[in-house]
């Protein structure tokens, strides 16, 4: 038999929302306190992150063959940054990731065509409670780079789309043999 009575409908859908903030809230709890629990190790960068691109739009991994030395939640750094590119920038169709160098380091670059961030909140998206959605994923992501001396910016247009630039310390990376560009010695 299902109630009718508007006031009960509103109690009951205003009950179910909060059961599902406090089971985001529980992932997040859960997720948190497993982070550095595990010594970081030796992750292949394009495999990561094939594994956490989306299905459902254009995705293009110009990655290369590199390896990154970090917690083994950082997997869970791309299915954030690529879920947040679907969920908020309006009109994504695309999302790009490659990697280039950088002072003393290699950045990461993860881009989308979406409607990107303003300029008012690119540093308050990293803050913990941030956001429509849980408001900790890219507080997460930025916690779990950085028990390797990793950090990230959001450094797009808005109007233009997202751009994430991760940057990769000297000594944290290494790019791996069979690589066109591993003759170029950039971080081991």
């Amino acid at each position: 038999m299902q109630n009718t009575d508007p006031m009960v409908t509103d109690f009951l859908s205003k009950a179910e929302v909060a059961g599902s903030h406090i089971t985001r809230q529980l992932d997040f709890t859960r997720m948190y306190q497993d982070l550095g629990l595990k010594d970081p190790q030796w992750q292949d960068l394009r495999k990561l992150v094939d594994r956490a691109a989306p299905k459902t739009i254009e995705f293009i991994n110009d990655s290369r063959n590199i390896e990154i030395f970090s917690d083994q939640m950082l997997e869970n750094v791309f299915v954030n940054l690529f879920d947040n590119a679907i969920r908020h920038g309006d009109h994504v169709t695309r999302i790009a990731i490659w990697c280039m160098e950088a002072e003393n380091g290699i950045l990461i670059v993860v881009e989308d065509n979406g409607a990107g961030v303003p300029l008012s909140l690119k540093t308050k998206i990293f803050d913990k409670g941030f956001g429509k959605h849980t408001g900790f994923g890219l507080f997460l992501a930025r916690e779990v780079l950085a028990i390797t001396g990793m950090s990230i910016l959001e450094t797009g247009v808005h109007g233009k789309g997202a751009r994430f630039e991760i940057y990769v310390p000297n000594g944290t990376f290494r790019i791996v043999p069979n690589d066109p560009f591993a003759e170029k010695e950039t971080g081991s």
